[in-house]
């Protein structure tokens, strides 16, 4: 396993503190470091909302997220006490920030919501973006955590025959391999509409090339990941 820190951004948000979760967990399993990242920026042009600070950066503010991190970091400390955890403060916006640390990362974790943005969408923008422009694998997490004597019983990763699709398939192939658990790949066509379909459409025939093309994929890495 790599040395680099498994990076989390971290804002003291439910979905951050779950991210911080999982990253702590998977630096007990790997024996990676974590490093929750706050970046500080504060939001202008918006002063009917949020008062802007006298003085910028705002002094009181960044001790008040100062506290926070170290808060979490002692907490993490406590809960998973193998892990070497550190915390880190950062200038400037959340995405531009992450994405320069994530050039140094095993991973960035993040949560699906902080505390900007709507809550009913199913990932927030900072996610969305990471996990677009970052430099090394993207975890967003969601949901209930396994409990701790559950192993995870497979991984699903998603392709497409892209570029993008192939380092899916490394980091999930690495991760089984790691984990010790079957890996489920699914490649998704849909047939065209009605409309345009040609007189000689055989769904039939289309799957059987898929399914090859999808074979074809997974040769190399599965000469790589024999136990996979």
């Amino acid at each position: 396993m790599s040395s680099r820190p498994i990076i989390v951004g971290y804002d003291g948000s439910v979905g951050a503190r779950a991210a911080a979760r999982w990253a702590l967990d998977e630096g007990a399993r790997t024996a990676q470091p974590v490093r929750l990242a706050y970046a500080f920026d504060w939001v202008t042009g918006g002063a009917w909302i949020q008062p802007a600070p006298a003085v910028w950066p705002d002094e009181v503010a960044r001790r008040d997220v100062q506290t926070l991190v170290d808060a979490a970091v002692a907490d993490a400390a406590k809960t998973h006490p193998g892990v070497e955890v550190s915390g880190v403060v950062l200038d400037g916006p959340a995405v531009v920030r992450l994405q320069e640390h994530s050039r140094h990362a095993a991973a960035l974790v993040l949560g699906s919501r902080g505390h900007g943005g709507f809550g009913a969408l199913l990932v927030g923008s900072t996610a969305v973006s990471l996990a677009a422009h970052a430099h090394c694998p993207v975890v967003v997490v969601r949901g209930r955590p396994p409990a701790p004597d559950q192993a995870p019983r497979h991984i699903v990763v998603g392709v497409d025959g892209s570029p993008c699709a192939q380092l899916a398939l490394g980091y999930a192939f690495e991760q089984a391999a790691d984990r010790h658990v079957p890996l489920h790949v699914v490649r998704a066509w849909a047939p065209p509409a009605a409309q345009w379909r040609p007189a000689d459409f055989d769904p039939a025939k289309i799957t059987a090339a898929e399914r090859s093309a999808l074979a074809q994929a997974l040769v190399p890495w599965q000469e790589k990941y024999p136990d996979v």
